[in-house]
């Protein structure tokens, strides 16, 4: 399944690319550290991708990605989750994987949230998500 973006912004730590409607990626750059600033930011060009709409997020990590506890706090909180429908993170390392672990198990997103090392495993239960939710939609 190979999805080329259909538009994107780029931030200073992250890509923000449209896959299809309803279907964001959030791709990390290369050895950067995320905090509140950038969580926010990602936020909005989320939201601006969307157009307003719910969607699902792949948050790609990239190789020596960090975040503060600050940040993962804002992230996961529910005030912070609107629109969002629920979130992938594709990790390919072993600290990655320990930095998605713990924003799954301490933060607790209140959107659901997996974790996959393979690409088109995640996008396939985000599009999954996304038929679910606009079948209970009104």
């Amino acid at each position: 399944m190979t999805i080329t973006p259909a538009s994107a912004i780029e931030l200073e730590k992250c890509y923000v690319l449209l896959l299809q409607e309803g279907l964001i990626e959030n791709r990390m750059k290369e050895d950067i550290l995320i905090d509140v600033q950038d969580v926010l930011a990602i936020k909005e060009a989320n939201m601006s991708m969307s157009g307003g709409k719910h969607y699902c997020v792949l948050v790609t990590a990239n190789d020596f990605n960090s975040v503060t506890n600050e940040a993962r706090r804002l992230a996961a909180s529910n005030e912070f989750q609107q629109r969002t429908i629920a979130k992938a993170l594709l990790v390919h390392n072993a600290a990655t994987r320990l930095i998605g672990n713990a924003y799954i198990r301490i933060n607790r997103p209140t959107t659901p949230t997996r974790l996959f090392s393979e690409r088109e495993a995640a996008i396939g239960w985000l599009l999954q998500m996304l038929r679910k939710n606009k079948t209970a939609q009104p």
